[in-house]
């Protein structure tokens, strides 16, 4: 196809959005360079791209930048622009994402569905005004703690990736309002290995003055205990099991001192997207995990958090004249913590996985 025709020159000096999608183009054409310095927005989904022209950094005006279905393998450094927001990537040659991408500190939305991409650098955590990062189907075995510290990203899409398991350091994202990772290994590591062995508690006879060794076992769906000496973040995959059983049901918590006993009253909640809501995360989340519902309750009665397969636990031994071992659960460290302190529980032990 000529690239230079009258026609497509007309086209550019009239237009601000060029919508240039199936044209076969095998690279840009040069009258974008010429007279295309007003256009804001141009659209070259499923062409025959290998590459962008080193000029393209000249279109000082462009907002929007749509590349998907191409055959890119890398681009320009060169590509600096100082207004654009969105760049569709999707469906390219990428083993990588290009560096000059970091150069776009206007960006808002990058699409880099359907490449080969293994790994998100940290150079890419200078895009501050990232709000929608979209990276299904490509390589990715981790993503990068620096993420969470996005002050924009409202949505991360990484589905259908290698992931075994999501950084902590989202759970404390500004504005994150949405993660998907869909057809992922995460999960997969830590219910195999609960299916197969359970959490132990094993406590020593000098931690209760005691003459013999306990162990005590825990439900296969507790995948991690902490102790609370440890003061770290709540694993996303918790949060977000709480966070659909919130949707799903109120409860009321009763604990009675001797011997500890908790007993947990539920009530659905009404929602008119229940079903919805339920079925997408049914398909996140191995059925085991939500049909068992919470392992426990937290145990701070100013919190009453549900918990599935993470908490924090504090060991006691006798209540009253009764001498058994007891454990109590916390949804997290600071709930443990003040517990600990208003109680006579012990605050260490030893784990035996």
């Amino acid at each position: 196809m000529d690239l230079n025709t009258s026609e497509i020159a007309d086209e550019v000096k009239k237009k601000n959005i060029l919508h240039w999608n199936y044209r076969e183009f095998n690279e840009l054409p040069i009258v974008v360079k010429t007279h295309g310095s007003h256009v804001r927005e141009i659209y070259l989904k499923w062409n025959k791209l290998k590459t962008l022209p080193k000029w393209i950094g000249e279109l000082k005006n462009l907002q929007n930048l749509y590349l998907s279905g191409n055959f890119i393998q890398k681009l320009p450094q060169e590509i600096k622009f100082s207004k654009l927001t969105v760049l569709d990537l999707n469906s390219n040659q990428l083993e990588f994402i290009p560096t000059s991408v970091a150069n776009l500190i206007t960006l808002k939305y990058l699409l880099l569905d359907d490449n080969y991409i293994t790994r998100i650098p940290p150079i890419f955590s200078q895009l501050r005004n990232l709000e929608y990062l979209s990276i299904c189907r490509n390589r990715l075995e981790t993503l990068p703690e620096w993420l969470g510290s996005l002050e924009k990203l409202e949505d991360l899409i990484v589905d259908n990736n290698y992931l075994e398991e999501l950084p902590n350091r989202l759970t404390l994202a500004p504005v994150l309002l949405n993660i998907s990772v869909c057809s992922n290994r995460c999960f997969q590591k830590d219910v195999t290995e609960s299916k197969n062995r359970n959490q132990k508690l094993q406590i020593s006879p000098n931690e209760y003055d005691g003459n013999e060794e306990i162990t005590i076992e825990f439900p296969s769906q507790l995948v991690k205990i902490h102790k609370i000496s440890n003061n770290v973040v709540c694993t996303l995959s918790e949060l977000a099991l709480r966070k659909v059983y919130k949707n799903r049901y109120r409860h009321n918590l009763e604990i009675k001192k001797s011997p500890l006993n908790v007993k947990i009253i539920y009530e659905p909640r009404y929602c008119s997207t229940l079903n919805n809501d339920f079925q997408m995360f049914q398909h996140f989340f191995p059925a085991i995990l939500m049909d068992n519902g919470p392992l426990s309750i937290c145990h701070n009665y100013h919190c009453q958090e549900a918990i599935f397969t993470e908490s924090w636990i504090i060991f006691r031994l006798g209540f009253d004249f009764l001498h058994f071992p007891t454990c109590a659960f916390f949804c997290s460290h600071r709930c443990a913590s003040k517990f600990a302190n208003f109680s006579e529980f012990r605050n260490h032990y030893f784990l035996n996985h």
